[in-house]
């Protein structure tokens, strides 16, 4: 008697029953995954605006605002959750002009992530003049954040002259520090 080729059932549902438990394991590690993709992701398109505001600012020689923006054409409030723009503000006032070229807008941030803000005058804007620096030299931070709280937060600090830096644990505790050298939170 020739035996044919192939799989017994008792070695197919050995396969599947670890095929399930290797998905049990993997499938909430790369949820977390992800959704820290998400909050660096979200992190670093800020993180990129900011630098384009400051480099055009010396290099155009005019004030750049980088803004909170829920339509991609003008400044409005300050949740920055909605998105942002950042344009060439030709007489300084913070308020995008018809004749304000857009150098670059973001649509909302993804799904599940907040950012809120700390210190800075206004938290709705920032102003970079022509000399790199930032308008009214406020210190500030960005933190980004999910329903995961404030271990997993992502900060993005300001210092007075306008240099963006990504925030650190610095004491240890779990959580990343504001501009003023204290514990995000969310």
């Amino acid at each position: 008697m020739t035996r044919t080729g192939g799989f017994t059932l008792v070695e197919l549902m050995v396969t599947l029953a670890v095929a399930a438990i290797l998905l049990s394991v993997g499938v909430p590690s790369f949820q977390a995954l992800i959704r820290d993709n998400r909050l660096t992701g979200a992190n670093n398109e800020l993180v990129t605006a900011i630098n384009a505001a400051r480099s055009e600012a010396v290099r155009q020689g005019v004030t750049m605002t980088l803004c909170a923006s829920t339509d991609a054409s003008s400044c409005g409030g300050s949740d920055w959750d909605g998105g942002w723009l950042l344009f060439a503000d030709a007489d300084g006032d913070g308020t995008r002009d018809a004749s304000e070229s857009i150098l670059r807008s973001q649509a909302s941030a993804p799904t599940g992530v907040a950012i809120s803000t700390t210190g800075f005058g206004s938290a709705g804007a920032i102003q970079y003049m022509a000399s790199g620096f930032i308008a009214g030299a406020d210190e500030g931070s960005f933190v980004f954040c999910d329903d995961r709280g404030a271990g997993e937060a992502r900060a993005i600090n300001l210092n007075a002259s306008g240099r963006p830096s990504q925030a650190l644990d610095q004491d240890g505790d779990g959580v990343v520090e504001n501009h003023d050298g204290n514990a995000v939170s969310c």
